[in-house]
């Protein structure tokens, strides 16, 4: 089984590749969604009051985004916890024999997964369509600037991937951009 990392800044488009993925019927597990169940849970709550003095998904995210010092400590926290359940996951599919593997990993280059992955692919937008797609999200401009900044800058998770999927266009173009990477991923090892 193979591993692809998706990664890229946010609003770049990595919940709309993965979505496209899913619909083609590869194994796509999603971080977000991950980390939603660890909220609604309840297993971090004593930490998330004491810290951020909320468990509401926006009050962290607009607390934690507000500095690298409380999103690192708030990745502490979580990222064990979701490094489990992916372990989890991919135990399931490997015992379903699937090929390849979808993981949803935003913030990959900012942390340091435990996961061995085989490829990481940077879901690829401007600066200028981040802001403008937090904006259209309801978030103030002041503060998507804040959270893009927050993030190491998308042109060097572009440098760093083995993968760059654009996802500047219509979601046509980014369906034909998933065809290439599929194309690109079954080339590179036969699969």
């Amino acid at each position: 089984m193979r591993v692809v990392a998706v990664t890229g800044g946010i609003a770049s488009g990595k919940s709309t590749v993965l979505g496209i993925l899913a619909e083609k019927s590869f194994p796509v597990i999603d971080a977000d969604k991950l980390v939603a169940e660890i909220y609604a849970s309840g297993e971090i709550s004593e930490f998330l009051q004491r810290e951020f003095g909320s468990s509401e998904k926006e009050k962290i995210a607009a607390a934690a985004f507000s500095s690298r010092g409380k999103m690192k400590k708030l990745e502490s926290v979580i990222h064990p916890v979701v490094e489990k359940k992916v372990a989890e996951k991919l135990s399931e599919l490997r015992e379903q024999h699937a090929e390849i593997v979808f993981i949803e990993v935003p913030v990959f280059f900012e942390s340091e997964p435990k996961t061995s992955f085989d490829a990481i692919v940077t879901v690829y937008c401007s600066r200028e369509k981040q802001e403008e797609r937090l904006v259209a999200r309801g978030v103030s401009e002041s503060e998507a600037i804040k959270r893009i900044n927050v993030q190491i800058p998308i042109e060097v998770k572009a440098e760093k991937a083995d993968f760059v999927l654009d996802n500047s266009g219509s979601l046509e173009k980014t369906r034909k951009e998933a065809e290439r990477l599929i194309e690109w991923l079954e080339g590179k090892n036969g699969c």
